[in-house]
């Protein structure tokens, strides 16, 4: 599988350059931006595996660039380009999280060189630091799961025992999930059927809700969203490194769902309920 490439630059002649050097075994530029607006915006629609971004070009520089998909995914692994190479340009790109600096003129041997170890580094540095501490991060879930629906509800659940997660998640047709961003990357789901969220939205609420009411929807959603918010509010209390946030949840709804991450090593936490099981799979990348 060959490596995807996005460049950044606003002249031709250096994505030329770049595409001339790379073996077409292994190298693929996906996509060319003229800008670091361009930038951005290429890099969340083509998730590109290594990007190579010019500093100096119009509409908006490659730090400023660098730095806002950095933001977005801090597992970004890019390539700054200048014919620049001061102390002080390399320390702002140090700090904004860059790891790899290249002079122009660059020779062939020196790009793929580059390239060779942007794909070789490992982001993850905090998840493998961290990875030690599975059972740690499971059972902050495990409370916040346990506690939530405590102070929502007022019931009081049997929590089965957490189970690592074997491939696709097999959804019992409604399933709420965000992600956790930070220096781990994760997601978390909150999985059950119809039925249950009904009876669940209606424990919390105190009022009945039918299974096509919108609102069991989004009472799922702040379900999930209070119960992560606070295992990673712990999480951060513990690990003052971490800098863990939860994005806005989504929720997926339909006969089958199956869902799959590839790059993450989940366990699953079942509760069980008088309604039925309630299943919250919590995984990230590197643990």
């Amino acid at each position: 599988m060959r490596v995807r490439i996005l460049v950044v630059d606003d002249s031709p002649f250096i994505s030329k350059a770049i595409a001339r050097v790379l073996p077409q075994d292994a190298y693929e530029i996906c996509g060319v931006g003229k800008n670091g607006q361009e930038g951005i915006e290429l890099y969340q629609r083509l998730a590109p595996d290594v990007v190579t971004m010019d500093i100096t070009m119009p509409i908006m520089n490659g730090l400023t660039a660098a730095k806002e998909i950095l933001k977005q995914d801090p597992q970004a692994k890019i390539i700054m380009l200048s014919a620049m190479g001061d102390e002080d340009l390399v320390h702002e790109a140090r700090a904004a999280g860059i790891k790899m600096l290249l002079r122009k003129p660059f020779k062939g041997p020196d790009m793929l060189a580059a390239l060779s170890k942007a794909c070789a580094l490992d982001n993850k540095s905090g998840a493998e630091d961290y990875a030690h501490q599975d059972d740690d991060y499971l059972d902050c879930f495990r409370r916040a799961l346990k506690d939530t629906l405590q102070e929502m509800s007022g019931l009081d659940c049997i929590l089965g025992e957490t189970i690592p997660q074997q491939g696709i998640l097999e959804s019992k047709g409604l399933a709420a999930i965000l992600s956790i961003t930070g220096k781990m990357q994760g997601r978390v789901i909150l999985d059950t059927s119809r039925e249950v969220a009904c009876w669940l939205c209606a424990r919390m609420n105190g009022e009945e809700y039918g299974p096509e009411d919108d609102f069991v929807l989004f009472s799922l959603a702040e379900f999930l969203n209070i119960i992560s918010g606070n295992a990673t509010t712990e999480l951060n209390n513990r690990h003052r490194d971490l800098n863990l946030r939860v994005t806005p949840p989504s929720v997926f709804v339909g006969r089958r769902l199956n869902i799959n991450s590839p790059k993450v090593k989940a366990g699953i936490i079942r509760m069980e309920t008088d309604a039925g099981d309630i299943c919250l799979s919590v995984g990230f990348e590197g643990s």
